[in-house]
């Protein structure tokens, strides 16, 4: 028995895990807010993520894809990320073509279906999203979005 419990923790500390004493905080990152919605086909409003107790520290992971679209040109719609910290009201605007389906093909990182942010939020006041959908365009798209505790 204890051969087997020094091998899972010298498993666990090779690939990189943590495991925290009962009764402990968790390791960080811990997921605190998640969001999967698919087959969207308009605008999302302001909406909250989540509103943190303490002040910290976040990592924002998105990937939003156009799944059909009717193609009008360089379509584009933004996911934004809005938020308060120690500046005060703050947001972060991810862009995404949707000229066809699928991911960019382009080598424009800021274009792309994927991205990625660092946040720091106050505590008591919310991480919130949006999604903004240019006026004459038609498509349907997938929004995914993961949000961390860094610290």
């Amino acid at each position: 028995m204890g051969k087997m419990l020094c091998s899972l923790l010298m498993v666990c500390a090779f690939a990189g895990f943590a495991i925290a004493a009962p009764g402990s905080s968790p390791a960080l990152p811990v997921v605190v807010a998640r969001i999967a919605l698919k087959n969207r086909n308009a605008s999302i409003p302001t909406t909250a993520l989540f509103t943190p107790k303490n002040d910290g520290l976040f990592r924002i992971s998105g990937y939003a894809i156009p799944t059909a679209v009717e193609a009008s040109g360089r379509d584009v719609f933004w996911v934004s990320f809005t938020y308060t910290d120690d500046a005060g009201s703050e947001a972060q605007i991810f862009p995404v073509i949707a000229s066809i389906p699928g991911c960019n093909l382009e080598n424009n990182p800021i274009y792309n279906c994927a991205f990625t942010g660092t946040v720091e939020v106050v505590a008591g006041n919310p991480l919130s999203y949006s999604v903004q959908i240019c006026s004459l365009c038609s498509m349907t798209y997938n929004l995914y979005v993961t949000v961390e505790k860094l610290e």
